[in-house]
């Protein structure tokens, strides 16, 4: 499954790179679980050292599109016999998210401030569901993460 997101995402920024002069698009998959990592993953991710470097222009926008969650626990939160399963689901559905959000946009400001330059506008999308707003019965973890 990982593999075929990569390739759609090759392709699509493929296509891209073949009709758009003005949009550079770059994707990155990093496992949002692991939240002893997730601070080391975004920092490879984020690392705009090598913008200066080879004196590549500043972003005018950046934008982080975020459709990542999982479903965790489906039945009735009564049945749940595990704490750590709880907390796991939210971590991933609440935690790395916001987290990620919030590394992406100090990012970018921590950026145009080193290099004194004007304000990269940041975007932040981040893709919920039907059961933000419409739980359903036996999705109950997930729908708490999604509303959140």
């Amino acid at each position: 499954m990982q593999q075929e997101a990569d390739k759609f995402l090759d392709t699509t920024a493929n296509d891209n790179d073949a009709t758009s002069d003005y949009l550079d698009m770059t994707h990155h998959v990093i496992d949002l679980s692991d939240l002893d990592n997730l601070d080391d993953n975004l920092n490879d991710i984020l690392d705009f050292s090598s913008l200066s470097k080879n004196n590549l222009p500043p972003f005018e926008k950046a934008i982080l599109i975020n459709n990542a969650g999982s479903l965790g626990h489906l039945g009735p939160c009564m049945n749940m016999t595990s704490l750590k399963e709880l907390q796991t689901s939210l971590d991933f559905n609440i935690t790395s998210s916001l987290w990620v959000s919030t590394r992406f946009v100090r990012s970018f400001s921590q950026q145009q401030q080193q290099q004194q330059q004007q304000q990269t506008k940041t975007v932040v999308v981040n893709i919920s569901s039907l059961c933000a707003i419409e739980p359903f019965k036996t999705m109950g973890v997930y729908c708490t993460g999604k509303a959140a």
